[in-house]
């Protein structure tokens, strides 16, 4: 991959009109509006300056960094720019966040825009997102991005793979799901003595009998506190065969994910294991990998 890494804008808190040039196209800024512009060469070079999009969250904000790749779906249709831009207050900048800019913590943030190229006049914007996160390229080209690392509840991983190419990547991309079930605990597995002075609270309730191996059962997680089903750690491991994804959380449950090669007639679909992708309710929106174990009924 040529292009690796993000490019950056120095001066971005001196020049509120800079313009971010990136291999594939050039993106601007408009602070009064909260307007994103986009100029690319090539056929579209008799445009000028296109349109993409507008969002009340970026007024007053000024340009850090950003990356813009070729996207397409993994059947080779649609074929489209993904922008990924780091957006910062003007009154906040220069700050120590602004000198690492694959961080964008909040107030700062990440703006997405997936737009579709059917009119060189005009592009179609499929779907835009906004998350505070950690940005990571891989040396193959493939992109990622973990969003809310600071919260239980919302962390999750935005990952688009990559083509044969090393440089389209393939949209929509998967959402991870980085927190895992709440543990299983097999004290309070036969709750027919649970009650007036049950196995929670003191007493006789010491001496019930229990189920034959219940008394010496373990749990098999470190702790059962609310922090455990955090995520400790996370590894995108690239090999021939595809890109295999490990989640390790506090309490040690280790899930495991691989991601074979993107380019087939049944789509991202077939080429994930495990089989757990689900569709978004929101049109363009990356579809769910489920990772971790789900309590399903039969």
């Amino acid at each position: 991959w040529p292009y690796p890494g993000l490019n950056c804008l120095p001066s971005a808190s001196l020049d509120p009109d800079a313009v971010l040039k990136t291999p594939f196209a050039s993106i601007k800024l408009c602070k009064e509006d909260g307007t994103v512009y986009m100029w690319r060469s090539g056929r579209h070079s008799t445009v000028g300056w296109q349109f993409v999009t507008r969002h009340a969250l970026l007024r007053d904000k000024l340009l850090v960094a950003g990356l813009v790749r070729p996207c397409a779906r993994a059947t080779g249709a649609e074929e489209g720019l993904l922008l990924m831009l780091h957006v910062a207050p003007k009154r906040l900048t220069p700050t120590a966040r602004d000198k690492n800019p694959d961080v964008a913590i909040w107030p700062n943030f990440w703006f997405i825009v997936r737009i579709h190229d059917e009119d060189a006049a005009m592009p179609v914007v499929e779907h835009t997102r906004l998350a505070p996160g950690w940005f990571a390229e891989l040396r193959g080209g493939a992109v990622a991005l973990m969003e809310h690392p600071d919260s239980i509840r919302k962390s999750q991983l935005l990952l688009f793979p990559v083509m044969a190419d090393g440089r389209t990547l393939v949209a929509p991309g998967l959402f991870i799901v980085t927190r895992p079930l709440q543990p299983h605990n097999p004290v309070l597995v036969d709750n027919s003595h649970a009650g007036y002075k049950g196995w929670k609270g003191q007493g006789k309730s010491s001496n019930i009998p229990r189920k034959p191996g219940e008394a010496f059962a373990r749990r098999i997680v470190r702790t059962l506190h609310p922090e455990g089903r955090a995520l400790q750690s996370a590894w995108l491991v690239e090999a021939l065969c595809g890109l295999v994804v490990v989640l390790h959380a506090v309490d040690g449950r280790v899930a495991l994910g691989h991601i074979g090669p993107a380019e087939s007639e049944a789509g991202l679909e077939a080429s994930v294991v495990p089989a757990t992708l689900s569709a978004s309710c929101e049109s363009g929106a990356p579809c769910r990998w489920s990772l971790w174990p789900q309590h399903r009924r039969a």
